[in-house]
């Protein structure tokens, strides 16, 4: 090492320059640089310890898992459940009065040829203790010459279930009806043999009695001349159906302007029971004769449905 003032060489052990006295620095002392830790897979690669997998991949497996079993109990239970209301249904006395008008029908055996199946039938009925009712199907049907859509209302009137309406669409769109208003489409023999008495007309206030049309006077449509025209609710089973169109119903309305008969001449059958629910509530000012007395007055009140 030498003098950083005159040059002059010096030992390790001198303080100062004994030429110039100029202080000699004493040198830094070494530091070694810090050792980085090691571990022992950095050595050994393969004592490493494996990696830990995410959590979050664990949980959706679990919620995914889960989904699907729900989701399989689900589905079983719909099926379970639809197998038991479409046996419920065609268990029922309605329905297999229903099935039996349409394979004995000569017209529908015309239109669809021998009846192979039905579908699931798509209705309701209801059955009262007073020996009433009323039941509505709708269903698919195949037959060796052609398919189609066969839709049936039936009453049920004393104890026994007895078809009012009845018609199929074929495929091509055709509409064949099997039964009009209690009779069948192959000659007018009422379905079930012979038909009860029919029943005696609803008086104003829901009671059964005797009401007296003689005289009445012949008004054509109504509508406008209604002083109350409540409108009908949809059918759920009409709805589900899709059925739709115009129900005209024909009513015979007493001196006071309140209807005592009520009965649809045109539209769906699934929609005729409601529109003549909702003829039954119309209210309408007494019509009077030419010597200024009040008459009965016989028209039709058309309602139409459309669906959403």
């Amino acid at each position: 090492m030498n003098c950083m003032n005159c040059g002059h060489a010096l030992r390790a052990d001198v303080r100062f320059c004994p030429k110039c006295g100029t202080p000699v620095p004493s040198p830094a002392a070494y530091a070694p640089p810090p050792e980085q830790p090691r571990t022992s897979w950095a050595v050994n690669p393969s004592a490493a310890p494996p990696r830990r997998k995410s959590r979050a991949g664990k949980i959706l497996l679990v919620v995914f898992g889960v989904f699907l079993v729900l989701a399989a109990g689900a589905g079983v239970a719909v099926y379970y459940g639809v197998r038991h209301f479409a046996g419920s249904v065609k268990s029922s006395e309605p329905y297999r009065v229903a099935e039996q008008t349409l394979r004995e029908s000569p017209v529908a055996a015309e239109a669809l040829g021998e009846i192979k199946s039905t579908g699931f039938p798509l209705g309701t009925f209801k059955t009262e203790a007073d020996g009433s009712g009323f039941a509505a199907f709708t269903m698919s049907v195949e037959g060796t010459k052609a398919s189609g859509q066969y839709v049936v209302a039936l009453a049920r009137e004393s104890g026994a279930w007895r078809v009012k309406e009845a018609s199929v669409r074929v495929s091509d769109g055709k509409v064949v009806q099997l039964v009009s208003d209690g009779e069948s489409g192959a000659g007018g023999v009422p379905v079930g043999g012979v038909p009860p008495p029919p029943p005696a007309p609803r008086a104003p206030g829901g009671n059964l009695g005797k009401v007296t049309v003689q005289g009445a006077v012949n008004a054509g449509a109504l509508d406008g001349k209604a002083i109350s025209k409540p409108e009908p609710p949809y059918p759920p089973v009409a709805k589900a159906a899709k059925a739709r169109g115009t129900v005209v119903v024909q009513v015979t309305v007493d001196e006071n302007g309140r209807v005592i008969l009520a009965s649809a001449v045109s539209g769906h059958p699934l929609l005729r029971e409601a529109a003549v629910a909702a003829a039954r509530q119309a209210r309408f000012a007494p019509t009077l004769t030419s010597r200024n007395k009040p008459a009965n007055t016989i028209g039709t009140l058309t309602y139409n449905f459309e669906l959403p």
